[in-house]
């Protein structure tokens, strides 16, 4: 059961703001599953998101759990050491734009985190942050240079000997890919596009290498220019037998796209980039372009191309996430009910 069911009687993308005021009619105590942040429209905004980014980090390196920024103002009860949150809630005094948030988020947060989950609940000319997090396979982590832990009830620094410990318990390193688009630009004579762009793959485990990591690209629509010969010239394979902390894997390719092809697709290119390790499970980052956004003055010019991406997803995750099961996947290859 996730937190959010678990704790507030609903999964996060099913929370309204109707919601979370009936849950904090009664008197609600933190917990190292679950902080409350209220907002006051006063002070620097950035510095209260750093209290989020402290939060979360928290969460992240304990058991994880859940944030709600938003909440009512703690208050001192006689007789109890915690603050009780109850009453009034304090949406924030704008909205804020989702990807932009988790964008900042996870980059304000090292290693770079999973299994963030936010729902921003908007209200008139305001909002509530509810943010879900899973407990991380990549702890410890650290955000403004310090590793937090949630410890009664409360985000702290942890100590040295905590951090030493969640080094020593991970078991895989943590693998990243990344596709940088160059360069795109149209051949009028030829009648095709090209693509230019790297692969990039990143370990950023300090004090793990990876062995034997393999990847697997495919692109629809387009031929990569140096498998232009082969049976399958729009999947490209590589691998790398050891992947050190800071030395990222780089592959420069190509790809020709005929303007029949990219009519046929809507001038969209969908690029999935599969990879994995020996000791790191496999993962996917992919992407869709509009290559009717090309600007032949300004090839170099690609960020605008980029309509959707997905990056660095745990396979497991997104086979949950279409509904792929072990009796589906095993049907559609053998091409029988089991």
């Amino acid at each position: 059961m996730s937190f959010s069911k678990s704790l507030l009687g609903k999964e996060l993308n099913e929370l309204t703001i109707q919601d979370l005021k009936i849950y904090f009619q009664n008197p609600q105590q933190e917990s190292n599953i679950v902080e409350y942040k209220s907002y006051n429209p006063n002070g620097d905004f950035e510095g209260k998101l750093k209290g989020v980014y402290k939060a979360v980090c928290a969460l992240l390196n304990s058991e994880g759990g859940l944030v709600i920024w938003g909440a009512p103002k703690g208050k001192r009860v006689e007789g109890r050491k915690e603050e009780i949150f109850e009453g009034e809630i304090t949406p924030l005094n704008r909205i804020i734009e989702k990807d932009n948030f988790i964008n900042k988020l996870v980059s304000n947060i090292t290693p770079l985190p999973n299994g963030i989950t936010v729902n921003i609940i908007e209200g008139e000319n305001s909002c509530i942050c509810v943010l879900e997090v899973a407990k991380s396979q990549y702890s410890p982590h650290q955000t403004d240079n310090t590793y937090y832990m949630r410890l009664d009830g409360q985000s702290v620094p942890a100590p040295h000997h905590f951090i030493e410990a969640l080094f020593k318990q991970i078991k895989y390193p943590n693998i990243e890919a990344y596709l940088k688009f160059d360069k795109a630009s149209h051949d009028v004579i030829s009648e095709v596009c090209t693509v230019n762009f790297t692969i990039l793959i990143f370990n950023f485990s300090e004090l793990q290498n990876e062995e034997k990591l393999t990847y697997r690209l495919m692109a629809y629509p387009g031929k990569f220019f140096s498998q232009y010969q082969k049976e399958e010239p729009f999947i490209i394979t590589g691998h790398e037998e050891l992947l050190h902390f800071g030395v990222p894997m780089m592959n420069s390719q190509l790809l020709i796209i005929s303007n029949k092809e990219l009519k046929a697709s809507n001038y969209q290119l969908r690029l999935v980039l599969s990879f994995g390790g020996k000791k790191s499970p496999a993962k996917t980052s992919s992407y869709t372009l509009d290559l009717m956004k090309t600007d032949s003055s300004y090839p170099t010019n690609t960020t605008n191309l980029i309509i959707e991406k997905n990056e660095n997803q745990l396979m497991a995750e997104v086979k949950r996430h279409l509904g792929t099961t072990r009796e589906s996947t095993l049907q559609a290859v053998l091409g029988r009910a089991l």
